[in-house]
């Protein structure tokens, strides 16, 4: 936090609530900072994807629909982390409002970096929710009820922000002879505001889904303990994950209705990319330990415990498929031969 004073011959958008001190008025959050650390977590979000490509197109020699679908997420992931930084380092995030100027809080420039953010970040978590329902799918398709949960899973999530963009997109986007800075003051979109927390409740939901869902799949296998922890600790990004969802909701419960939005808004917003960059780390993790251990890096005893664990928990679920199917035969065999059995008494009593 740090203190800034107003300059009095500058119209502010918003008047100092009493009973302040001096301190408090001038308080701010320091964007910088908070950049540096969001362009850390997207560059290893970035080098955990470029990973994933090289083995999938140069060791597996496979590219398919979910790493374009991985693609398009991360580039929606680092055009908000731009737009963040463009709006907490030299914009008004995380500055009271009655220290930002009335011209810069009702200009065009904060208003089209808000438009971008705002159309951008529902298909990126639609996106980035969907590869990480792509990547269920390829390592547990071979158990058919998990098969089907994933896909009725991924459904109704990817339903849900696809809705939910083409609602941000029809409200946000200005009419003939509008401005964007017009638009974002209209009474549409302040009553389309309304809506924010409860769909981002229902992203939370989608979240704590996504990850609990490999651990109830490795859980229910015959594994040793010690291989069931080492095979869901692959998966513990996604804690980070919710973690993020769940700040970036809080303070989004503290900003609405609040007269001092501007203030608490750079949490939202930062929780929210935190959120966006380990979804893409989540969804190219398997590739990176892959890569690692193709290649022997320092850690690479570190990468070797996970890529077993892989292994194993990839064998497992083959046989744990294969007894299934087994059962399912013998049962038909054993329903056949029971049926044969009952039509010959049947014939040999009618003779």
């Amino acid at each position: 936090m740090f203190r800034r004073e107003n300059n009095k011959f500058v119209k502010t958008a918003g008047v100092v609530p009493p009973g302040l001190t001096a301190e408090e008025r001038n308080s701010s959050y320091n964007g910088l900072p908070m950049t540096v650390v969001l362009a850390l977590i997207v560059s290893v979000a970035t080098i955990f994807f470029s990973m994933r490509i090289y083995v999938r197109s140069t060791l597996l020699k496979r590219l398919g629909w979910d790493d374009a679908v991985c693609t398009l997420a991360l580039i929606g992931t680092i055009t908000n982390v731009v737009c963040f930084g463009l709006n907490s380092v030299s914009g008004p995030y995380g500055k009271h409002l009655w220290n930002v100027s009335l011209a810069e809080f009702v200009g065009e420039r904060l208003a089209t970096i808000q438009y971008v953010m705002q159309v951008s970040t529902t298909p990126t978590l639609g996106l980035i929710k969907l590869s990480i329902f792509m990547l269920y799918y390829d390592i547990f398709n071979v158990l058919s009820w998990v098969r089907w949960m994933i896909r009725i899973s991924a459904a109704l999530s990817s339903a849900f922000y696809l809705a939910l963009t083409i609602f941000n997109f029809y409200v946000m986007t200005p009419r003939s002879g509008q401005t964007i800075a017009q638009r974002f003051g209209s009474e549409a979109v302040i009553e389309a505001a309304k809506v924010s927390i409860p769909t981002t409740s229902v992203g939370l939901g989608i979240d704590i889904i996504l990850f609990l869902m490999p651990f109830i799949v490795i859980f229910r296998l015959q594994m040793k303990r010690d291989q069931k922890i080492r095979a869901s600790m692959a998966f513990i990004f996604g804690f980070l994950a919710i973690l993020g969802s769940t700040l970036s909701l809080v303070f989004k419960v503290r900003t609405y209705g609040n007269p001092d939005p501007t203030y608490h808004i750079i949490l939202v917003s930062f929780f929210l990319n935190v959120e966006m960059s380990f979804g893409v780390c989540i969804a190219s993790m398997p590739m990176v330990y892959r890569a690692a251990k193709q290649h022997g890096f320092k850690f690479v005893t570190f990468f070797d415990g996970f890529s077993s664990s892989f292994v194993h928990l990839r064998s497992r679920i083959l046989h744990k498929s294969n007894s299934e199917h087994k059962l399912t035969i013998g049962s038909d065999e054993e329903r056949t031969s029971e049926s044969v059995e009952k039509e010959s008494v049947s014939i040999r009593n009618t003779e």
